[in-house]
C-alpha cells in the first residue's frame, strides 16, 4: 500500500510546521489534516462494514470524504489524498 497526499504544502514527517497554513492548531499534536483523520481512520472511523477490519478501500474513501472537506472549510485549501494498493487488503483489525 502506498499513502500520500497531494498537496499545495509543506509536510514534515506527518506533522505540521508553525508557518504551514494546512496546519489547524485545534487538532491534537498539531497533526495535519491527512494524518489526523488517516489515525481516525484506524481508530474505526474508517470502517464502513463495521466487521472490525479497515481495508485500503474503505480508508481511501474516509480520506476522500474527510481531508478534502475539512481543508476547504478550515482554510480554504484544496488537499486530495491518495491511497493506491489491492481494495480489498486489510490494512488494521480493530480490537473488540
Amino acid at each position: 500500500m502506498f499513502i500520500r497526499n497531494r498537496s499545495r504544502h509543506r509536510w514534515k514527517e506527518g506533522r505540521c510546521e508553525e508557518s504551514d497554513s494546512s496546519c489547524f492548531g485545534h487538532f491534537p499534536a498539531r497533526h495535519s489534516l491527512f494524518t489526523y483523520y488517516f489515525l481516525k481512520g484506524l481508530q474505526g472511523a474508517a470502517d464502513e462494514r463495521g466487521d472490525g477490519k479497515i481495508t485500503v478501500a474503505e480508508m481511501d474513501a474516509y480520506l476522500k470524504k474527510n481531508v478534502p472537506y475539512m481543508a476547504q472549510r478550515l482554510g480554504g485549501n484544496e488537499q486530495t489524498p491518495v491511497i493506491t494498493g489491492n481494495a480489498g487488503e486489510v490494512i488494521a483489525v480493530l480490537k473488540k
